[in-house]
């Protein structure tokens, strides 16, 4: 059987970077660069290539899989085979030039694997789960009819029909006391009212605590309060995986939330962490571990840092379940109720958990079926509502792309996620832009409002748009959004306040 020899820089690219940079091995990424090849429109030319790499035996790049790639390269190629056509000739075709696309975008992830794997994500032919593997979930599929407030022009009730459009993501936007808050607030209790509380919703906290201490509305809500660090979130961030392939990219995904979010956490600790969570899934077989199991590892290497410090703190305050000692709820139990995540009282952590939660809970839904539309309303399927308050605290530190994804990837899915943040231009980041994945968008009082953005988020005409970010700032539970009943498309809106709900 004919054995292979790459180019030498083929060789070097998948031995010394990919396979050392990633934990695995050389003959995985060698299928991976070939199987991106045959994805492009057209065929290789065949050209002159240097045999300088060391060899590959075709056994120990195709194994069990060799009669599948030489059945895909066929049906490729459209015509039968030779053994020898097949491998070494095509394969080594497709190997050199999957290979470079490979290079490219590892240079274009900056050398960073869970940005690599994301890119080689985006590039690769989407996959849908098998019917056997999708997780049921039923959703809340009857149209919901919320009203925002009164039109100053008409006194009429602003109305979001909330699962109506191709998404239910909102983005809800004033300084500290403009209202915004029991705004959200009463739209959340029209929601427990119009599905009997079956649409739950996940609240983040962040400031002060005010919404996990409003008896009031945690009644109304049906909603749950857990309030860290005295109870910990119900919630095992730490997914199985059933592949060496899962594992390392669980791995290096964590290991990016850690460095993008949390404090002092450079490239040491990040290849540290994620050589430990490699170990702790081979010591558990692929289930999920948890927070103590992976500071045990940590520290049996005696390095005292950033990264022992901050697994220190999520353990010692016991943030996250012990599986050993405590109960962690399912995804999908947890979803059985709302709640309140107070955030408040952590500091330093508050951003770091806020990930782990919602990386947790995307993880769970890109495994459910797209959500279902009622031919007769049009009303969307919807399965949970996720809320951040203080969202200017997290957007800025997204760089693992965990609420971009549930904006842009979630929305199918039934998730509707709700950004609560003191200035429109808090949504527009150097690495991406969340308002244009948003479908409803409200400006309450803003002290420095950008005519610009006026007029692009809330469709206030640019002769107009001036006038109105002065006006903002004298807003007292008011606000302007996008307004199709009225001739010039949007209307200054009194908001509905929760408090006035007691009244």
């Amino acid at each position: 059987m004919a054995n292979l020899h790459p180019s030498k820089e083929t060789h070097e690219f998948l031995e010394n970077t990919l396979a050392k940079r990633t934990g695995v091995r050389r003959n995985v990424w060698a299928r991976i660069a070939a199987s991106r090849s045959l994805t492009l429109p057209n065929l290789p030319q065949e050209m002159e290539i240097d045999s300088e790499g060391l060899e590959l035996r075709r056994e120990t790049i195709l194994g069990d899989q060799d009669a599948l790639f030489k059945a895909i390269f066929t049906l490729r190629y459209e015509r039968p085979l030779s053994d020898d056509e097949f491998f070494p000739k095509l394969f080594k075709l497709h190997l050199e030039r999957g290979t470079k696309l490979l290079k490219q975008d590892w240079e274009l992830a900056g050398g960073r694997a869970e940005d690599f794997y994301a890119k080689l994500a985006e590039n690769l032919p989407k996959m849908h789960l098998p019917e056997s593997r999708l997780i049921e979930h039923r959703g809340v599929q009857k149209l919901l009819r919320l009203e925002v407030g009164n039109v100053f022009e008409t006194n009429e009730p602003l109305v979001w029909m909330l699962n109506s459009a191709n998404n239910a993501h909102a983005a809800i936007v004033g300084t500290t006391g403009s209202g915004k808050t029991h705004l959200v607030k009463d739209l959340l209790v029209q929601v427990t009212e119009q599905t009997q509380g079956k649409l739950p919703f996940v609240f983040f906290d962040y400031a002060r605590g005010d919404v996990a201490g409003d008896a009031d509305f945690v009644k109304a809500s049906k909603a749950r309060v857990v309030s860290l660090p005295d109870t910990p979130v119900p919630l095992n961030p730490f997914p199985g995986c059933r592949t060496p392939i899962e594992i390392n990219q669980q791995a290096h995904h964590l290991a990016k939330i850690f460095r993008d979010v949390a404090p002092h956490i450079g490239i040491v600790q990040e290849q540290r962490l994620v050589a430990a969570v490699q170990q702790c899934y081979h010591d558990s077989q692929g289930k999920p571990p948890d927070f103590y199991d992976l500071r045990t590892v940590v520290e049996a290497t005696g390095d005292m840092d950033s990264l022992t410090g901050v697994l220190g703190k999520l353990t010692d305050l016991n943030l996250f379940p012990s599986l050993h000692v405590d109960q962690a709820l399912q995804t999908q139990d947890l979803l059985a109720s709302s709640w309140i995540i107070d955030l408040h009282k952590l500091q330093d952590l508050r951003e770091l958990v806020l990930f782990l939660v919602v990386d947790t809970l995307k993880n769970y839904f890109s495994r459910l079926r797209d959500q279902s539309v009622d031919e007769t309303s049009g009303a969307r399927e919807l399965r949970c509502l996720l809320v951040i308050d203080e969202a200017h605290n997290f957007l800025p530190k997204d760089n693992a792309q965990v609420l971009e994804k549930c904006l842009r990837e979630m929305r199918g899915k039934g998730l509707g996620t709700w950004l609560l943040s003191q200035n429109p231009r808090d949504l527009d980041q150097d690495h991406y832009n969340y308002a244009t994945e948003v479908n409803f968008h409200m400006c309450l009082k803003v002290l420095d409002a950008k005519p610009q953005i006026l007029t692009n988020l809330y469709g206030v005409p640019p002769t107009e748009a001036k006038n109105w970010a002065v006006r903002l700032a004298t807003f007292e539970r008011e606000g302007i959004c996008r307004n199709s009943a009225v001739p010039k498309g949007f209307s200054k809106i009194g908001v509905r306040q929760f408090w006035q709900r007691k009244h």
